[in-house]
């Protein structure tokens, strides 16, 4: 090293750095002995107390191929990972992350639950923004078609009492018939196809190309079911509505006649209550719960079918769960044929304790199905998922 003006220029600038560095490395010194003027001391600071905290060497796995297993160093989560994770990214971490995780830390406060039920409400959303793209339309022609009903058969019954003809008479009498016909047919299609909708969501969403994505999100089997069930219950449930709104239209013409029929049924109805108020409650209550679970469990009836079409092919999905619900249909119509060949249900029917037993004797096998279907459902989503 020369010294003086001789020095190199890379030795001038080497010993402009090095005192720089000393400078700001005194700098800092005094800096850390001072007293914060926040009001804490630089010791609860986390690069003080990262600072403080005992080093340990990191060595690379070449580095350190010849020491022994215990003695290297092992890197584990916290204890209580939800201190650096909120709920929201604790949630979308996978499972083996959560592994660690206690039962209390996850559930204790209702964290992970608020965001489940966030999941299950963004799930719901989607499910019900595709079936009613399909339903609402056919709930608009329904209405339009039972309109169409109550415009024409007013007409065409004063046509036909005052027995005129003609050409126009003809047409009008044609066209009226046929918008009878279409109404009807309307109304059956529209239930047909809010089922065939629910179905073919369940397929598609689940088991078909928008599986990879439906899957692939922080949702568990159980929220994917309870979604579909929970959009296709409340779906079949509007579709009655419509329906019965849509004959109320149609016979709104007519409310001299019907509005006197059905208070005499109304009036016949609380006759019974008041001779027979336990009894009156009883099958309300009965006949109410047993057709609420008969649709969850034909619903989930339907779902089961496409989960065994699915299983068994590929192409032809559907076609499988057409032949797997005909074959359904096929079972329950021939053990409903049994007990009415032998008489047991009629012998129940006659008996008032008896039909009281027999109702919730129903309303619990739907029920047990329905849980068993739930659970077969689940199982073949988390083991048996064929994506086409």
């Amino acid at each position: 090293m020369v010294s003086g003006n001789d020095k190199y220029w890379f030795e001038n600038d080497d010993d402009k750095e090095k005192n720089e560095v000393g400078q700001g490395a005194s700098d800092i010194a005094e800096e850390n002995e001072k007293e914060d003027l926040f009001g804490f001391d630089a010791s609860d600071t986390f690069d003080s107390s990262a600072a403080s905290a005992p080093s340990e060497k990191i060595t690379s796995p070449l580095d350190s191929a010849n020491v022994p297993l215990s003695d290297k160093p092992v890197f584990s989560a916290p204890k209580n990972s939800q201190d650096f994770f909120d709920s929201h990214e604790n949630h979308y971490r996978s499972d083996y992350a959560r592994s660690g995780i206690e039962e209390a830390d996850l559930n204790g406060d209702g964290k992970i639950k608020a965001v489940r039920g966030h999941m299950l409400k963004k799930l719901l959303k989607y499910d019900f923004r595709a079936l009613f793209k399909f339903l609402v339309p056919c709930y608009i022609v329904l209405g339009a078609l039972a309109v169409l009903c109550a415009i024409c058969l007013p007409i065409a019954e004063h046509v036909s009492e005052s027995q005129s003809s003609g050409v126009g008479t003809n047409v009008f009498m044609s066209a009226a018939v046929s918008i009878i016909i279409l109404y009807v047919l309307g109304v059956v299609l529209c239930s047909t196809v809010c089922i065939i909708n629910i179905a073919v969501r369940f397929l598609k969403n689940l088991f078909g190309t928008e599986g990879y994505l439906t899957l692939s999100i922080p949702a568990t089997p159980e929220e994917q079911i309870s979604s579909k069930l929970i959009s296709g219950f409340l779906t079949i449930l509007l579709t009655l509505l419509v329906a019965i709104a849509s004959i109320f239209i149609v016979a709104f013409p007519y409310w001299k006649e019907v509005f006197p029929a059905m208070e005499e049924v109304f009036v016949g109805i609380g006759e019974i209550y008041r001779q027979y108020p336990i009894d009156g409650v009883l099958w309300t209550v009965e006949i109410v719960l047993f057709l609420l679970m008969a649709i969850i469990f034909n619903l989930q009836i339907v779902y089961a079918c496409v989960c065994v079409g699915q299983m068994i092919v590929n192409k032809s999905r559907v076609g499988t769960a057409a032949i797997a619900y005909v074959i359904y249909l096929a079972v329950s119509q021939v053990i409903y044929i049994f007990f009415i060949s032998t008489g047991f249900l009629g012998g129940l029917i006659n008996s008032n304790v008896a039909s009281h037993l027999f109702l919730w004797i129903l309303i619990a096998l739907a029920a047990g199905g329905s849980v068993g279907l739930f659970f077969f459902e689940r199982y073949v989503l988390k083991n048996k998922v064929n994506l086409g």
